[in-house]
C-alpha cells in the first residue's frame, strides 16, 4: 500500500484558458510513501489538507485549491493525492479521509 503526491509549481503566465501548460505536468515533482494501513495513509492526506470530497474521484486535492508559495512571483503549488494498492485499501480510505 502506498501513497503518492504530485506536486505541479506554476505562475499565472503558464495557465491558458484554464488549463496547465505542458510543462507544468513535465516538472511534476512526486513522492511515494510506504503505508502499513489504512490509519497511516490517511495521516498522511489529512497532514498535507487533502480531502477526496474535494475531486469527487479517487484522487485527492486540497479544497481551497493551490497555494501562493512565492508572493513575488505568482508562483503556486498544487499537490494531488493518489492511493496506491487493493480496492479496498483505496475504498477505505476515501470513507475516512472524506
Amino acid at each position: 500500500m502506498q501513497v503518492k503526491f504530485i506536486s505541479l509549481y506554476y505562475t499565472d503566465d503558464q495557465v491558458y484558458d484554464g488549463d496547465l501548460a505542458p510543462e507544468v505536468y513535465e516538472d511534476a515533482h512526486e513522492t511515494i510513501y510506504d503505508v502499513c494501513n489504512v490509519e497511516e495513509a490517511c495521516d498522511l492526506i489529512a497532514r498535507q489538507g487533502l480531502t477526496f470530497e474535494s475531486t469527487g474521484t479517487d484522487w485527492a486535492a486540497n479544497p481551497d485549491g493551490p497555494r501562493i508559495i512565492n508572493y513575488e512571483t505568482g508562483m503556486r503549488e498544487e499537490v494531488t493525492g493518489h492511493l496506491i494498492g487493493s480496492d479496498s485499501f483505496k475504498r477505505e480510505v476515501i470513507e475516512r479521509v472524506g
